[in-house]
């Protein structure tokens, strides 16, 4: 830990610039084109695309309106269906701006960071904590690369989880300062540490509160070693005793950090609330769609700790090794045995650093919340119940989360942690090796972790842009504002109709008007309703629910919905029809 300045920065540039290189070069098809493509498919990618196009395009034309959305019309806040990715919007501000309103290009950038910035703050945290910058490094690649995220390269809500490693850097940084003598300095920790938490909570409300939960078992564990036991008291003839005396001396030697840590959460309430109050009213309608059916289907089976993605270089016979059927839950939780032999190093050492007593006993603590409400062992169901479902019984919030197997993430940052630590004791037993022979060793440890992580190149299917998007969304732009039309197929309940409609979001960032369709992770009440009966125009039924909405035109895709034309389209209200085939239909009465 005590590195010269310019050697730490020669350290952290060293290891940004080996994270970029590794992204780019990992990620190479989505490089290439990367101001006309999605990584993996068009489907959830689009829209999140969408997501954060109209964040940016809100934030600089109405703020006002920035859950509103122009989706899901004319249902209110459309924004609150989806995790928001606000959190993005210092980072996705100027580049969206920058480049002239690309959502594609945006998208882009802003997936590669969030690999760059795991495994950068990552690095920061672990440097901190165990001295070690090869340790640090290694970390950073188990974070930013782990299976948890490579499954999951077509859902930026799950990747941008960079500012979770933020928020455990301050909070690092904070404790350090309230255990010193310049107590004062503990609170711009806590402020930073506010920000970050913020910008988390604001991306993935899931991993912000699978993150609170962890700091309370920080606190318990940091608590209880602070304490000591009176020497009149012990453990054999008063266990409750004891136990109580020690957490109350613990108590009193924190009760600093712990202040500062209380007056942080309340500001953080505060600073969220006007956010996180439309996503509370929709409590009950979450808890209607998902209920503990997808909870028990999302929740970690024992042997996802055992697999890999089909994808991985390395470990892709995993999935039918291990029997996985298909349209199993996509939980891939296997560390790789480099990660876990250094973990195992490290693990031995929790006696004299306490440090790293905190991050097993979280580790411990994420790995049993994975498993979700029940025990699930090859796809058999269990009745033993676990430790989340208190959570889910007992905290509202926890009802509109479907998947306990996304806390295994802390879980590898916790790894990762330790992993960095056992390099740190590695380092130590090579000191009487001769530096070459030294870096290479660590080099090769880090070359064997990146290689467990290695996938076969990602699709990148390429999408238009600028005057390459079908001429309807120019001619749709080119209308007067807030012009509200619906475009056929509507709805998401099979895999094409949840395509063209994440298409038609990304599109509607080139006009946006108001659009009855819509993609999220659950949708409005009434909405699946209103698409079976939107589906069957043109009819009476349809047409009268269109117009009580004020919607003014139909846009008919033949190439999503099948047909060429409308049923009986010689009789309806033609307004354009463009070279490709799309029509574009007047909203009247019918029937």
């Amino acid at each position: 830990m005590g590195q010269a300045p310019d050697r730490t920065w020669r350290d952290l540039l060293a290891a940004l610039a080996a994270y970029l290189a590794i992204t780019l070069v990992m990620f190479w098809p989505v490089v290439r084109h990367i101001a006309n493509c999605f990584p993996s498919d068009l489907g959830d990618p689009p829209n999140e695309s969408w997501l954060v196009a109209w964040t940016v395009h809100a934030l600089t034309t109405a703020p006002s309106q920035l859950l509103q959305g122009n989706i899901y019309y004319p249902h209110a806040n459309a924004l609150i269906y989806n995790d928001s990715l606000l959190g993005l919007l210092p980072i996705a501000t100027p580049l969206y701006l920058i480049s002239g309103g690309n959502a594609a290009l945006t998208y882009n950038v802003l997936f590669l960071l969030s690999y760059i910035m795991c495994g950068i703050f990552t690095y920061l945290l672990a440097r901190r904590l165990t001295g070690s910058a090869p340790g640090a490094f290694l970390a950073g690649i188990i974070v930013a690369y782990c299976p948890y995220r490579m499954a999951h390269v077509g859902h930026l809500n799950q990747l941008s989880v960079q500012w979770l490693l933020l928020v455990l850097l301050f909070w690092e940084r904070a404790r350090t300062a309230a255990g010193s003598e310049g107590k004062v300095k503990m609170w711009p920790e806590l402020l930073g540490m506010v920000v970050a938490y913020a910008l988390l909570a604001l991306c993935s409300l899931y991993q912000a509160a699978f993150l609170a939960t962890c700091l309370v078992v920080y606190l318990v564990v940091y608590i209880w070693q602070a304490g000591e036991l009176p020497a009149q008291l012990g453990w054999r003839k008063r266990p409750l005793s004891a136990c109580l005396h020690r957490f109350a001396a613990g108590l009193k030697h924190v009760r600093v950090f712990l202040l500062g840590v209380a007056a942080a959460g309340v500001t953080l309430t505060v600073a969220l609330l006007p956010i996180l109050l439309p996503y509370l009213s929709l409590q009950s309608r979450v808890a209607e769609v998902r209920g503990r059916d997808q909870v028990l289907y999302f929740a970690a089976d024992v042997r996802d700790f055992l697999r890999m993605p089909p994808s991985s270089m390395l470990y892709g016979w995993t999935q039918s090794a291990l029997g996985v059927p298909a349209g199993d839950a996509v939980q891939y939780l296997f560390p790789g045995l480099m990660a876990l032999v250094l973990a195992r190093l490290a693990w031995k050492r929790g006696r004299e650093l306490p440090d790293i007593r905190i991050y097993r006993a979280i580790l411990v603590v994420t790995a049993v919340l994975a498993l979700g409400l029940q025990l699930k062992i090859l796809d058999r169901l269990y009745d033993i119940p676990l430790p989340y479902a208190l959570l889910y019984d007992h905290i509202g919030l926890f009802h509109s989360f479907r998947d306990p197997a996304r806390f295994f993430f802390i879980g590898f940052v916790c790894l990762a942690l330790l992993a960095a630590w056992g390099v740190a004791a590695l380092d130590v037993r090579m000191q009487s090796w001769l530096p070459r022979r030294r870096r290479l060793a660590l080099v090769l440890i880090c070359l064997a972790a990146l290689a467990e992580y290695w996938v076969a190149p990602i699709n990148a299917p390429t999408v238009a842009v600028g005057n390459a998007v079908p001429q309807v969304y120019h001619w749709l732009k080119d209308q007067p504002p807030d012009t509200p039309v619906l475009e056929l197929p509507i709805g998401q309940q099979t895999v094409a109709l949840w395509d063209d409609q994440a298409m038609m979001t990304y599109y509607a960032t080139y006009h946006w008007q108001p659009i009855v369709n819509g993609l999220g992770g659950y949708t409005p009440a009434g909405y699946e309703a209103d698409a079976t009966t939107l589906n069957r125009w043109p009819d009476a039924a349809s047409s009268r629910l269109l117009l009580s909405w004020g919607v003014k035109y139909v846009i008919w895709h033949p190439e999503w919905t099948g047909r060429a034309t409308p049923p009986d389209a010689a009789k309806l209200p033609l307004v354009v029809r463009f070279a490709d085939g799309i029509q574009v239909y007047a909203v009247t009465r019918l029937g």
